[in-house]
């Protein structure tokens, strides 16, 4: 977070300590509203400010769902607002809320899968949704870096990358639009996201 926070971030902020006092209701409550202000004020103006508010109050939104016990919702959420941001070929704004919805997607989708062990059918799907989410995550790993080497969520995406990678190949250089497009499409065909 900049030094001087938007609305959005402090917001999110106040989510994530109602989180830590496990007022999930609360949490997720404020995290639907300030989404919604997030994307209609996104909507009316893309700049790289509210395009990072957006991922900002998505994230939120994911984490709340998460923490009540909806993972796949949460999935979704995370999914959602990485494939927004996108729409318009720009898959470099605010790297650091990029790496933040990809972890947050990868916290879902390892809880899922925790949960359940993929059958037979649906095993290369999530095989390829794991890939695909790990090459995003690398992207933006390494871009926030760049941007900020002491972000304090580098080291948990790194950690998050050390379990990816030892589950799957990733492709460094990997297109971001068609990497998103396999990752929706393999979680969908695994039937672990809509």
């Amino acid at each position: 977070m900049s030094a001087n926070p938007t609305p959005v971030q402090t917001a999110a902020k106040e989510i994530y300590d109602m989180l830590l006092r496990r007022s999930f209701f609360e949490a997720t409550q404020l995290a639907d509203e300030v989404a919604a202000d997030a994307m209609r004020e996104w909507q009316r103006n893309p700049s790289p400010t509210n395009t990072d508010d957006l991922m900002v109050a998505y994230c939120a939104m994911a984490e709340a769902q998460i923490a009540s016990g909806r993972m796949r919702e949460g999935l979704n959420t995370a999914l959602r607002a990485l494939a927004t941001v996108s729409r318009d070929g720009d898959y470099t704004t605010a790297p650091h809320s990029r790496m933040m919805l990809c972890l947050t997607a990868w916290n879902a989708l390892e809880q899922i899968l925790t949960q359940a062990i993929p059958d037979e059918a649906t095993r290369p799907a999530v095989a390829q949704a794991a890939t695909a989410l790990g090459n995003l995550l690398y992207r933006y790993y390494y871009a926030t870096g760049r941007a900020d080497a002491e972000c304090p969520a580098l080291q948990d995406a790194y950690d998050a990358l050390r379990v990816i990678t030892g589950l799957t190949r990733l492709i460094p250089d990997a297109d971001p639009a068609e990497t998103l497009r396999a990752l929706v499409t393999s979680l969908s065909a695994a039937r672990l996201a809509d």
